[in-house]
């Protein structure tokens, strides 16, 4: 059994302590085992934009489901910025319905997806998953309903994603595996070498900060 937590992996693991990162229109939701679900904007179609949203707004009632996402904005891949506006809107909004957290796609477009957010009275967490950013988009994100979502990044030497751990870890870290072929257990490990902090201590404080954004959803001892 997984001892260490992954918030965000697109592997069906059905491991207790993992969330399943379900994309609406391409992955069913899985039978057993906690899982977020969101339009990502790589597969979005607006044929089936209607069809996404209710797919979204439908599942976020399963007392499953944690969280909403991955959603996002994104420069380089998916529909205009425009179309991929208005879909993180409708997300957001069912979000704040469903009292669920958000899980963030972005790529290159953080100050607009800030100043999104910020148009909305957004009172649940905010996990910006695979943060690799620098260290001055990161201080976009002080409030404290955001985290910082760190994956296989900081196995590489030298990444962004080293210095963001540094600078806020424990009270704004969660650690995922995404879609990499590496166990979260090594990730754990990376960080405990980086923070020259025993793994189990960062377990420690990841459950902790997990009792703050999940509340009653999960049982945590």
């Amino acid at each position: 059994m997984q001892s260490f937590w992954d918030v965000h992996t697109h592997k069906e693991f059905h491991y207790k302590n993992s969330i399943y990162n379900v994309i609406a229109g391409k992955d069913s939701i899985p039978d057993l085992g906690f899982f977020s679900i969101g339009i990502h904007p790589w597969y979005y179609k607006e044929s089936e934009e209607f069809n996404l949203i209710e797919i979204v707004n439908k599942a976020a009632k399963n007392p499953r489901c944690l969280a909403i996402g991955e959603c996002g904005l994104d420069k380089f891949n998916g529909p205009p910025l425009f179309i991929q506006e208005r879909v993180f809107r409708s997300q957001i909004n069912i979000a704040i319905q469903q009292n669920k957290p958000l899980i963030i796609h972005c790529v290159k477009h953080y100050p607009l997806l800030k100043k999104i957010i910020d148009e909305y009275d957004f009172k649940y967490i905010i996990i910006l998953h695979g943060f690799n950013q620098k260290t001055e988009t990161a201080k976009l994100f002080v409030e404290e309903k955001y985290v910082f979502s760190l994956g296989n990044s900081l196995i590489l030497n030298n990444s962004n994603s080293i210095e963001i751990l540094k600078n806020y870890y424990p009270h704004k870290i969660l650690f995922e595996t995404d879609n990499a072929e590496i166990l979260i257990e090594h990730i754990y490990e990376k960080a405990s070498q980086i923070l020259n902090v025993d793994k189990n201590k960062i377990d420690i404080e990841v459950h902790s900060k997990l009792k703050t954004i999940f509340a009653d959803k999960i049982n945590l001892k």
